[in-house]
């Protein structure tokens, strides 16, 4: 084999990275494609979709929208900024990865986007399907009897027989049954019309990301938050199509990101009442997700000890603690009310604590003992 290699001439290479290598050697020829992502952007994703997690199971923990009265106001703000500022910006960094790796072979063909299409079957999909299924099981067991009377917000719920399907889509503001999918259902919509968004790359460039995000200032068309989803997802579509190394262009635009985040959010919080500081949440977010990623590309989680674990189980994870997040809440006030800040804080870690580790052992425990079931409720993913 070494005497074939050495032997070889490459004869042609294309910038395109799903553009084979045309090899031709004395044993005839063969092609060797090129790895469309390297390994420090492999790695730095892959430890971004960790930290999302842990943080999309932050903003979960936080009770104060619904038990803010039995907070202290210090706390309260706290807890506030802390999610509005910081971990807001996890659900859009999922988006941008998404785009990125839908995109990241550059410019596809149609079959092999109607490939990629068939493959979202199975990892998105089917998934959001079955675990909206679970959550509408929990929901009627909500509005039963034995436990109307604990949640109250379901309260006449189903009025009609319809509105048992449209959960699955739309159950209460915008959210399906399991409320943390709307992600997903917004990334099976977006996907749906990735072949257009092909086009607006191919023909405006970079003009593609800025009209997607000329279009989440029209309240309209974000619906669902769809406009400012399809924003996040056009520029890391951008940097997949146009073949930009993904951790190079996180680490130069890295830092100046981070300034830019600090600078908007710092906007954001002095004129919060002004209605034109709503215009600037798409590009706050946007910068505090390139900050972020350069933070990680710096510090690198890949190897920390538990990574692995969390990296197998973060999708059931993700799909599974928001459906007992309520019960954790009014479990943790009952031993610990929330009468002083630091109480508040206190119990919103422990909230945030129990939360991921029963998510966590739930996913061991189901890998475990179904391994089938494990891998249809997590799309396929080990």
């Amino acid at each position: 084999m070494r005497d074939c290699l050495s032997s070889c001439k490459v004869t042609a290479f294309y910038g395109n990275p799903r553009t084979p290598l045309v090899v031709r050697g004395k044993f005839g020829n063969f092609a060797v494609m090129k790895r469309s992502v390297d390994e420090s952007a492999s790695r730095l994703i892959s430890d971004a979709k960790v930290v999302f997690l842990l943080g999309v199971v932050g903003i979960h923990a936080n009770f104060t929208a619904d038990y803010g009265y039995l907070c202290s106001p210090m706390g309260e703000e706290i807890l506030a900024a802390l999610i509005d500022y910081i971990l807001k910006i996890c659900v859009p960094g999922f988006f941008l990865i998404s785009g990125f790796l839908f995109f990241r072979n550059g410019e596809f063909t149609w079959r092999e986007y109607k490939g990629k299409m068939r493959s979202r079957v199975h990892t998105l999909l089917i998934p959001y399907l079955l675990w909206n299924l679970v959550g509408c099981l929990l929901t009627f067991l909500k509005v039963s009897p034995w436990l109307s009377r604990y949640f109250p917000q379901y309260e006449g719920w189903p009025d009609v027989p319809w509105d048992i399907l449209t959960g699955f889509v739309d159950l209460t503001n915008g959210y399906p049954y399991d409320i943390s999918l709307w992600f997903i259902r917004n990334l099976l919509i977006i996907i749906c019309v990735a072949w257009v968004l092909k086009y607006a790359l191919k023909w405006l460039k970079w003009g593609a990301p800025l009209l997607l995000l000329a279009l989440t200032f029209i309240p309209e068309l974000n619906f669902w938050k769809l406009a400012e989803s399809f924003f996040y997802f056009g520029v890391g579509a951008s940097i997949g199509y146009f073949s930009i190394n993904f951790a190079s262009c996180i680490h130069k635009v890295g830092p100046l990101s981070l300034l830019l985040w600090i600078l908007l959010g710092t906007a954001n919080f002095l004129c919060a009442e002004q209605e034109w500081s709503m215009y600037i949440e798409p590009l706050r977010n946007l910068s505090g997700v390139m900050g972020a990623l350069w933070i990680l590309l710096k510090i690198s989680l890949y190897n920390l000890k538990g990574m692995t674990t969390l990296r197998g189980t973060a999708f059931f994870v993700y799909a599974f603690h928001i459906l007992y997040c309520s019960l954790v809440w009014k479990g943790v006030f009952a031993l610990i009310p929330p009468e002083s800040t630091v109480l508040t804080l206190s119990d919103f870690m422990l909230i945030w604590g129990i939360m991921l580790g029963v998510a966590l052992g739930t996913a061991l425990i189901v890998r475990r003992l179904w391994p089938r079931l494990y891998s249809l409720l997590s799309g396929g993913r080990a």
